[in-house]
């Protein structure tokens, strides 16, 4: 209860709108809710909790998502290395120092946006469609446009050059110009190899 007070309080500095914040005193019972919906942006894990561990819980979390933010809020800091395997964003020990919450929501914040942002394009019809960046594949050079290709095989050709498209995505560090005719989003990449992706 004490977090999600100074939770909604950082985040009213931060003007954030919050939906939500659940509080869950049992993995299990977290566990639960996430499996059943995936609806939380952001998971603070304390990792001594009855039945099973935080650190447990993040553990079958990212079996099923690896973008979820999690930032362990414990006393324990001997577990940092784990917090490492599980990918964890941050890591705060309590007390909670409301400056150290402030800047990791602020960061928090910057990643999602980060991740879950959105691009406008002009297509060569004349359209203009918001695109999520998360879902973009790749870009390449066509002619005198672009052609976007998303996560599900859907393409679009857009009235821009490739170097205004990079100038767009300049915010967006999972894109990479891997080429003088291609930007890549490297979320995707399987394999990095000599000549090819």
């Amino acid at each position: 209860k004490s977090l999600r007070k100074q939770i909604t309080t950082v985040a009213a500095q931060l003007d954030l709108e919050l939906t939500a914040v659940e509080l869950f005193t049992d993995g299990t019972e977290l566990l639960k809710e996430y499996m059943a919906h995936q609806a939380f942006d952001i998971i603070f894990l304390d990792i001594d909790m009855p039945r099973i561990s935080g650190m447990e819980a993040a553990r079958e979390i990212r079996l099923v998502n690896d973008n979820v933010l999690i930032v362990f809020v414990t006393s324990y800091q001997e577990y940092m290395r784990d917090a490492f395997r599980v990918e964890a964003f941050d890591y705060l020990v309590k007390p909670v120092n409301i400056r150290e919450l402030h800047d990791v929501l602020k960061r928090c914040m910057a990643k999602y946006t980060q991740r879950y942002g959105q691009i406008v394009i002009k297509t060569v019809e004349k359209e203009m469609i918001a695109l999520s960046t998360n879902e973009i594949l790749f870009i390449q050079s066509h002619l005198h446009h672009i052609i976007i290709t998303m996560n599900d095989g859907t393409e679009y050709a857009a009235l821009m050059k490739l170097d205004q498209m990079e100038e767009t995505l300049r915010d967006y560090s999972q894109f990479v110009r891997c080429h003088q005719s291609y930007i890549a989003n490297i979320d995707y990449v399987a394999e990095l190899c000599r000549e090819h992706f």
